[in-house]
């Protein structure tokens, strides 16, 4: 055992029942206060035997939330609270309209919320989970339910999924009672990584998610996930993300680091702020490879791609943060490149064959055994190839009888890394992109940009940049109209303020176009009447981050976020467009009037998000696509094409006899 791990286990032999039953109290109590409710009386006939299933429960539930894995110490589980900082909701772009500040200020005691919290990889969605679980318990009267989408059961239904958890080996939890539960309000669900469930399974998962939140009662339901094409809508719901770090949160972050491996990287780190690219601090998961790959080399990278190279080589030479110099086996036997060769394969496969985020051993050993037939060297013991994964390169880790990756994101860039190595790497990655594995290699096909840029420039940009300028409006010229005609249809309506709004602040609008989901929204009053204007979307082009960038010019440095009191915006809206209606973007009124400041505001509103993604946030300001850089983009794959036949044409001179 490591110095570093043996500094761990003492953490994690440290008794935490005092924290338990702090928690567990109250619960117990207010459990023993439902036998008294009229309409639930019938079902306690059992109360000590009720209270004591819950009471497992209630201790199971908190055990799996207090303890979290982070690439930092891949083999420890790091208790929550010595690691968790705390994040901000913030309002998205969403379906139900809030009015009022970006940030959203969760309420654990309101009855019957719907929350959606959508957000990119890294961004700490599952451990913010982890940590409402626990604010659920410490601040409300209610039970959490927190539930892992990967390890949703395709033969159960929701509900059912969601109540073993409840069962002891000798005993079921009551399943009416149960529902009963759900709709007096007693639970607090939460449903954690809706795009790592079986994948099979999303369209029935999304179905029952929908029913669920329409019959749940008082309970509130709060689901995560990165996004993604077949995310669940919920009705009057809250559209949520994470913002991004700050400076000091992420300096907090390395300072929690510091304090649980006794060394002073952070601080190290903290120097070096003015070199570190800002968004490395962004994602909790950035600034842990930050401080891993500094621990390991002494130097920042320049793009995230190399941080998942340096931890790979950091975890195959054994290097400990606190350089004790143990160095575990390779039980496969495999030297640092041949162990790469497979990962790679092994990624790429399993991001294709993976049903879920969570997999049993042996079907990542039927995943390992194709893989090496992808491989160069003769096959190895496959068990022992994930043995190594688990501890001596421990990029995988186990959750109860399951395995996963450390972060998704790690396969993702090892499979990334398999494509650049494949000899017909263009078409391979082609037909990716065009064809039904697309939602599956999103992030894959992102990496590609910064490790095989020819190749990302060549598969994903130019088509889009082709696309784009045989597609563009000739009658607008507009580029805010041109870049979101391209991407979404949409549409824009105006209505007065007290038909559509309801005591919850959530717009309820009586028709919208078919298939469309709302986008922004807008208020103000003219003469002394409120008005809220709205935008739908409904998506026809998502361009992918790397093409984004290099298709976009900033149009303007700050985006105008701000929704309410934009009386004078509301006034050129409300005097140029019929109220009532939708206006969709190709009409005559809408490329009549797309000049208009108060439009022009609107649609900027748009673009802090962009595919779901908060990409063009990161950038800052409005991009829009320009047919300049559109046209560069295909002069540049022209010129390498050009310059790579020139080459082949003095290698074929070459190669002729003198």
């Amino acid at each position: 055992m490591t110095g570093l791990e043996t500094k761990m286990a003492v953490d994690v032999l440290k008794p935490a029942s005092g924290f338990i039953d702090a928690l567990l109290a109250p619960k117990i109590a207010k459990v023993r206060k439902w036998a008294t409710e009229k309409d639930l009386e019938s079902y306690f006939e059992g109360v000590d035997k009720l209270t004591l299933l819950l009471e497992r429960y209630v201790e199971r539930v908190i055990n799996r939330a207090s303890w979290i894995s982070t690439l930092v110490f891949p083999q420890e589980k790091v208790p929550l609270g010595r690691l968790y900082e705390p994040v901000v909701l913030v309002r998205r772009e969403g379906a139900n309209g809030l009015r009022g500040r970006d940030v959203y200020e969760l309420d654990l005691s309101a009855e019957s919320l719907s929350v959606l919290i959508i957000d990119e990889a890294g961004m700490g969605k599952s451990t913010y989970a982890k940590h409402l679980c626990i604010e659920v318990c410490a601040k409300s009267d209610r039970i959490p339910i927190l539930f892992d989408l990967a390890s949703y059961e395709s033969d159960k239904t929701l509900i059912e999924n969601l109540a073993k958890d409840f069962d002891e080996i000798d005993y079921d939890f009551d399943r009416p009672l149960f529902r009963k539960l759900i709709v007096k309000g007693k639970f607090f669900v939460i449903l954690d990584g809706f795009d790592e469930a079986p994948t099979e399974t999303q369209d029935k998962i999304r179905s029952e998610i929908r029913s669920f939140n329409e019959k749940k009662g008082g309970t509130t339901l709060v689901i995560t996930s990165r996004p993604q094409e077949r995310m669940p809508s919920l009705a009057g719901g809250v559209n949520l993300s994470l913002r991004s770090l700050d400076e000091k949160q992420a300096i907090s972050i390395l300072e929690r680091f510091d304090k649980l491996t006794g060394l002073t990287i952070g601080v190290r780190l903290k120097d070096e702020l003015p070199q570190i690219p800002k968004r490395f601090l962004q994602t909790p998961l950035l600034v842990s490879l930050l401080y891993r790959t500094y621990g390991y080399n002494n130097s920042i990278a320049e793009r995230i791609s190399v941080f998942y190279s340096e931890i790979f080589e950091a975890l195959y030479k054994g290097h400990d943060l606190t350089k004790s110099g143990y160095v575990r086996v390779k039980q496969s036997g495999l030297d640092i490149d041949k162990f790469r060769e497979l990962l790679r394969a092994f990624s790429f496969l399993y991001i294709i064959k993976a049903t879920g985020r969570q997999q049993s051993f042996d079907s990542l050993l039927d995943i390992v055994g194709e893989a090496q037939k992808l491989c160069s060297f003769p096959a190895v013991n496959a068990r022992h190839f994930l043995d190594d994964l688990l501890l001596a390169v421990p990029l995988l880790s186990r959750d109860g009888l399951t395995l996963k990756f450390m972060h998704l994101s790690i396969a993702e860039y090892f499979a990334a890394e398999y494509l650049t190595h494949k000899e017909n790497a263009k078409d391979f990655v082609s037909y990716i992109v065009g064809g039904p594995l697309s939602e599956k290699f999103i992030e894959v096909v992102e990496y590609l940009y910064e490790i095989a840029p020819s190749l990302y420039k060549e598969v994903v940009t130019v088509p889009i940049a082709k696309r784009f300028l045989s597609e563009k409006s000739t009658n607008v010229e507009d580029p805010i109209y041109q870049t979101l005609t391209f991407t979404d249809r949409w549409a824009i309506s105006i209505w007065p303020y007290d038909e559509v709004v309801g005591e919850d602040n959530g717009v309820r609008l009586p028709t919208q176009p078919f298939s469309y989901s709302m986008a922004t929204f807008m208020y103000g009053s003219v003469e002394d009447v409120q008005y809220v204007a709205c935008c739908a979307l409904s998506n026809r082009m998502a361009v992918p981050d790397g093409a984004w960038l290099d298709l976009t010019a900033k149009i303007r440095e700050n985006i105008d976020e701000k929704r309410v009191n934009r009386d004078q915006d509301i006034t050129d809206l409300v005097a140029n467009f019929e109220l009532n209606v939708w206006h969709l973007c190709d009409s005559a009124l809408i490329q009549k009037n797309i000049g208009i400041n108060a439009l022009q505001s609107f649609l900027m509103s748009l673009f802090p998000f962009r595919n779901g993604r908060r990409f063009n946030a990161r950038l800052g300001g409005v991009r829009v696509i320009t047919v300049d850089k559109c046209d560069a983009a295909i002069h540049s794959l022209e010129s390498l094409r050009g310059a790579e036949s020139s080459i082949a044409e003095v290698l074929k001179g070459l190669a002729k006899p003198a």
